[in-house]
């Protein structure tokens, strides 16, 4: 009975020494964490060794907190951790998503600003907060965008947003016209702390006898959602009422105008009234002609406002009304333009594309050229017609993210022909743009598919400072 005993002894001895030198713990638990939702791998930490006590505790949750913030998540922190008598440790997580955002300002560009910082309901992280404080002091032209990160008393996150406008933009943009030839376009604006300004200078160097120039400056009531805009200038053309240039008239105009706006999100609406004087020479009705319309423009845009830059809804129509004094009536007329980008496969958007116009005016210096952005195909059959309705479709592909895109696609159109009848024509082509962010690169090439025509080739460039 001794020899059994002492062999008990001698065994249990032997093998805690086998566990002290061979490194088998004495004791094993279980870690359980609760409110987890973040990628942040904490696999390795889901059991510990030796005997539970505060000091493990603590080096556990340690850890934990210097994970989350290498990763970003800065605004972590445990609200507790529970030892249980069966060895269980649970860890009760707080992550801290983020509750409200609040812009200072009241204008539209700023509200939007709320959307695209950061998502409201989404875990706070600091990494991917400067991120976007980057983007948008690009998108918006900011000279600085500070956010202040304010702990709320439910442990959720509110972010103070303090955007600093940059004073002054520059916009200078270059295209070939079918018609004009070459047209470069500058733009300068300023944005104070309750106006903003923008004058605008357009000019065509000229194809044949055709040509115009024009300037325009614009003011708007800043840091609000609704307000005042007005405007005013001046424009000179030399242009043809056949497409062989042998009928000549130039036409000089002056107009001003002003009225309200409203926005809300993306969308926007102004109510104008104004007044178009012009000087006629070699136009057959000659003399003075007089505009005077009531328009009502609606516009939507939200590209600022969506993370895929090439997943967006444009959409623009306008539509006035007034005294015609050239031809002693009222007049009608309205302009749409829309396109829509939609994602199909990653790196592959598809889009439509549609843009109508019509005026009751029977003068051709009132209508509109048939070739527009997408029938420039026509440049070799031109004229002005009071109807001129096109869509397109095609697709996207991004070649270099966020800079080379091939976009090729379809467009058709019809206008009117006279005496009532409609002429319609099929146009093929495709677009390449470079967009080094600051400046960008369009190269078009069209092709009549209706009929006989030659290869149109255009390019446009144009910057943002």
């Amino acid at each position: 009975m001794r020899c059994r005993a002492l062999r008990a002894v001698i065994l249990t001895v032997i093998i805690i020494c086998f566990i002290l030198f061979t490194g088998i713990p004495l004791y094993a638990g279980a870690v359980l964490f609760h409110g987890k939702t973040v990628d942040v791998d904490l696999s390795d930490l889901e059991s510990y060794e030796g005997r539970p006590d505060e000091t493990a505790v603590r080096s556990i949750c340690a850890e934990i907190v210097r994970r989350y913030h290498d990763r970003g998540y800065t605004a972590f922190y445990i609200r507790r951790a529970v030892l249980g008598d069966d060895g269980i440790l649970e860890i009760y997580f707080n992550e801290s998503v983020v509750g409200r955002i609040k812009v200072q300002g009241a204008d539209n560009r700023e509200n939007r600003m709320a959307a695209e910082i950061y998502a409201a309901g989404e875990v706070f992280n600091e990494y991917i907060l400067k991120d976007n404080i980057e983007i948008l002091k690009t998108r918006y032209m900011l000279s600085r965008l500070r956010v202040d990160v304010i702990r709320d008393g439910d442990g959720s996150v509110i972010l103070d947003l303090y955007p600093a406008r940059a004073s002054v933009t520059l916009d200078f943009y270059i295209a070939g016209d079918p018609l004009r030839g070459v047209v470069p376009v500058f733009t300068a604006g300023y944005t104070g702390e309750s106006l903003d300004s923008e004058i605008t200078l357009r000019s065509s160097l000229g194809q044949g006898d055709v040509a115009f120039s024009s300037g325009e400056v614009r003011l708007r009531q800043s840091n609000s959602a609704s307000g005042f805009v007005t405007g005013a200038g001046a424009s000179y053309s030399v242009d043809s009422l056949d497409a062989k240039g042998l009928m000549i008239y130039s036409a000089a105009n002056a107009f001003t105008g002003g009225g309200w706006f409203f926005s809300r999100g993306p969308g926007r609406l102004e109510l104008l009234l104004s007044g178009s004087f012009y000087s006629l020479e070699d136009y057959p009705r000659g003399g003075r002609a007089m505009l005077f319309p009531f328009t009502v423009r609606t516009l939507y845009d939200d590209r600022n406002t969506v993370l895929d830059r090439n997943d967006y809804v444009l959409a623009e129509f306008t539509c006035s009304t007034g005294w015609n004094s050239m031809e002693h009536r009222a007049f009608v007329s309205y302009t749409f333009y829309s396109k829509i980008s939609l994602p199909l496969f990653r790196r592959l958007y598809g889009f439509v594309t549609a843009e109508s116009f019509f005026t009751t005016s029977a003068e051709r210096l009132f209508g509109r050229y048939v070739f527009t952005g997408l029938l420039a195909c026509r440049r070799d059959n031109y004229t002005a017609e009071s109807a001129v309705h096109s869509a397109g479709t095609g697709f996207t592909v991004e070649l270099m993210k966020d800079h080379i895109y091939l976009s090729p696609g379809v467009y058709g159109g019809v206008y009117g022909g006279g005496a009532g009848t409609y002429c319609g024509a099929w146009c093929a082509g495709a677009d390449i743009l470079w967009d080094a962010g600051v400046v960008a690169v369009d190269f078009r090439i069209m092709r009549e598919i209706s009929g006989p025509g030659d290869m149109v080739f255009t390019l446009s460039a144009g910057g943002r400072f």
